[in-house]
C-alpha cells in the first residue's frame, strides 16, 4: 500500500513539473519568432537615390576651385561684349577685370578691338555660365581645370585654432606673471601668434573666395572683316590699297630724313668747318714732306 502511495505521488510531482515548465517555453517561442519577423523587415529600406548621393556630397566637405579660359572671336564686337556681361549679371557674377583696346575697323586688314573679361561666377553656376559662352561668337579657345585645395585649406583651419588656442593659454598666463622677463617673453611670443593668425586667416579667407566663386578668363577678339562694305575686300581694292600705303610709306621715310638733316645742319655745318680748317693745314704740310724728301733723293 505505501508503495502505491508512493507511486501516485511520484507521479503528481512529476505531472505538475512538467506543466510549469511547458509554460514558459510556449511563451518564448512567439517573442522569438516577433524577433526574427523584425530583423527581416530591417532590410526592406529604399537605397538612396542619385540624386540623394549628389546632395549629401557637399557634405564630404571637398574644397574645389574651378577655373576656366576661353578665346572667343566676335563678327558683332558689341553686342557680343554686352551678351557677355549680361550673363555675368545673371549668373549672380560679377566682373573682376575688364580691359579694352584696339578701335572699331573701317576698312579691310584693320586690327580690330579685343577685350580681356575677368569674371568671378558662384562655383553652382559655373557650368551654366560656360554653357552660355559658348553661345557667344565663335570659340577658338578654350580650357578648364578643377584643383582641390581641401587638404591645404583643413591644415590652415587646424594651424588657426591651434594657435587660437595657444594665444588663449598664454593670455592667462600674462595675467599671473609678475617678473618683467615673464611679461616680455610672453607679449613677444603673442605678437608673434597674432602675426602668424593674420596670415593664415588671410590665406583661408583666399581660399573661401577661391572656392565660393569659379574664375573665367575671356578674350573677345573682333574679326576685322566683319560689318565692312562688300568692296573694301576684293582683291584690286586690297593690291591698290597696299600700293597706296608702301608710297605713303616711302614718301614719310624721305619727309623724316628731310627733317632729320634740317635738324642736324648746325652740327654739319660745324663738322664741316673743322674738316675744312684740319685739310688747310695737312694738306700743305705732306706736301712740304714729300717735295723735301724728293730733293733728298735727287741729291
Amino acid at each position: 500500500m505505501k508503495k502505491i502511495m508512493a507511486f501516485l505521488l511520484a507521479g503528481i510531482l512529476i505531472l505538475s513539473l512538467a506543466a510549469c515548465s511547458g509554460a514558459p517555453m510556449n511563451e518564448a517561442a512567439p517573442s522569438q519568432g516577433a524577433s526574427q519577423d523584425t530583423e527581416a523587415e530591417a532590410p526592406a529600406e529604399a537605397p538612396l537615390e542619385a540624386g540623394e548621393v549628389a546632395i549629401q556630397a557637399p557634405q564630404n566637405g571637398q574644397k574645389l576651385v574651378y577655373r576656366a579660359e576661353y578665346t572667343l572671336e566676335s563678327r558683332d564686337f558689341d553686342a557680343d561684349r554686352q551678351a557677355i556681361l549680361a550673363a555675368v549679371k545673371e549668373q549672380g557674377g560679377y566682373v573682376s577685370m575688364e580691359q579694352n583696346t584696339g578701335r572699331k575697323p573701317t576698312q579691310y586688314g584693320e586690327n580690330g578691338r579685343n577685350t580681356q573679361i575677368e569674371a568671378r561666377i558662384p562655383s553652382e553656376n559655373y557650368e551654366a555660365f560656360c554653357a552660355k559662352l559658348e553661345t557667344v561668337g565663335e570659340v577658338l579657345h578654350k580650357n578648364s581645370s578643377v584643383e582641390d585645395v581641401s587638404e591645404q585649406y583643413y591644415d590652415t583651419e587646424s594651424r588657426i585654432s591651434f594657435l587660437e588656442l595657444r594665444y588663449a593659454k598664454l593670455e592667462e598666463h600674462l595675467k599671473q606673471a609678475e617678473k618683467m622677463e615673464d611679461i616680455i617673453t610672453l607679449e613677444k611670443e603673442m605678437a608673434q601668434i597674432l602675426t602668424d593668425l593674420d596670415i593664415l586667416k588671410g590665406e583661408k579667407r583666399h581660399m573661401d573666395s577661391q572656392v565660393q566663386y569659379s574664375t573665367i578668363s575671356i578674350y573677345l577678339d573682333e574679326n576685322a572683316s566683319a560689318g565692312l562694305p562688300a568692296g573694301n575686300g576684293d582683291v584690286g581694292n586690297r593690291a591698290s590699297d597696299a600700293f597706296s600705303g608702301t608710297m605713303k610709306g616711302i614718301g614719310a621715310f624721305f619727309e623724316d630724313a628731310a627733317v632729320a638733316l634740317a635738324g642736324a645742319a648746325p652740327v654739319l655745318l660745324l663738322l664741316a668747318g673743322i674738316a675744312g680748317v684740319t685739310l688747310a693745314i695737312v694738306l700743305p704740310l705732306q706736301r712740304r714732306k714729300k717735295k723735301k724728301q724728293k730733293n733728298e733723293t735727287d741729291s
